[in-house]
C-alpha cells in the first residue's frame, strides 16, 4: 500500500504541538489529527474513523514514553492497520524503541511540507497479515526513501 492523497490516515502527535510540515500535509489531505490524546481517546477515534494507516509524530524529547504507549495501544486495538512513525527530532535508539512498541515503518523527517509529501507518496507500507496480527507480532513494513537532506 502506498500512502496516497485518498488513503484514510489518522495522524497522532504524541507531543503538545504538531510539526508545521505535518500539519500542512494533514490539512491539505484532510487527515484528522489528534494532539496528545489519551489511550481511551485514541481507541475511540481509531474505531470511529477506521483508518488505513496510523501516522505517529514522535520524538526523543518529552513525550516519547507517551508516544510509545500510544503506538502499543494502537497495535493492540487494530493490529491489522500499519503504524508509521515520523521522527522530526530523532535521538539515539528512537527507531528501535518505536519499532519495539509496534511501529512498522519509521521516517526521519526534516525539511518542508513538500519534502514530507514526496516521502509519504513514495512510502510503501505492508498491511500486517492476519497470522501476524493475531499473534500480536510487530508487522514488517518496507522503509520509505529518506527525505532530502536527512541521509
Amino acid at each position: 500500500m502506498v500512502i496516497m492523497t485518498n488513503t484514510k490516515v489518522l495522524v497522532i502527535a504524541a507531543e503538545t504541538t504538531i510539526e508545521p510540515a505535518l500539519e500542512r500535509v494533514a490539512s491539505g489531505r484532510q487527515w484528522p489529527v489528534m494532539i496528545q490524546p489519551s489511550r481511551a481517546e485514541l481507541l475511540r477515534e481509531v474505531r470511529r474513523i477506521r483508518p488505513q494507516v496510523l501516522l505517529f509524530q514522535v520524538s526523543a524529547s518529552p513525550g516519547l514514553e507517551e508516544g510509545l504507549s500510544l503506538i502499543a495501544t494502537a497495535r493492540a486495538c487494530r493490529p491489522d492497520v500499519p503504524r508509521v512513525v515520523l521522527a522530526f527530532a530523532p535521538g539515539d535508539g528512537l527507531e528501535s524503541r518505536v519499532r519495539a512498541a509496534g511501529a512498522g515503518a519509521y521516517l526521519q523527517v526534516g525539511g518542508s511540507a513538500e519534502n514530507l509529501e514526496q516521502a509519504l507518496d513514495h512510502l510503501r507500507v505492508a498491511r500486517p497479515s492476519a497470522a501476524r496480527a493475531s499473534s500480536d507480532t510487530a508487522a514488517a513494513h518496507e522503509r520509505g526513501p529518506p527525505l532530502p537532506g536527512t541521509g
